[in-house]
């Protein structure tokens, strides 16, 4: 199924989504988005792996004005930093990689 328009993305991150906001230039953002957590292994070689958590947030693409590495995010009240963000799909959504502040 896909989704499109931003009325029916927008109503989908309110109804699954958690309280998202960052500010930028002075002025506060926000907007709500999808947090995903998974552990993967982040590095490894032949004798050693490195394990972590992975932690990213579905945000429209647009409603966070300035998001970009760096980036200071509260997600659901916890503070994170911007790793990446990526545009998904049709673009329409964007995949925010984040580490814990």
């Amino acid at each position: 199924m896909t989704i499109s328009g931003t009325s029916h993305i927008d109503a989908m991150l309110r109804r699954g989504g958690v309280p998202v906001s960052l500010i930028h230039d002075g002025e506060l953002q926000e907007a709500n988005g999808i947090v995903d957590t998974q552990d993967e292994d982040l590095l490894s070689g032949e004798a050693a792996r490195f394990a972590g958590k992975v932690i990213a947030v579905v945000v429209r693409t647009g409603v966070l004005v300035g998001l970009g590495e760096g980036s200071l995010l509260t997600v659901d009240g916890a503070d994170y930093t911007v790793i990446s963000a990526h545009q998904q799909d049709d673009g329409a959504l964007s995949r925010v990689l984040c580490a814990r502040t």
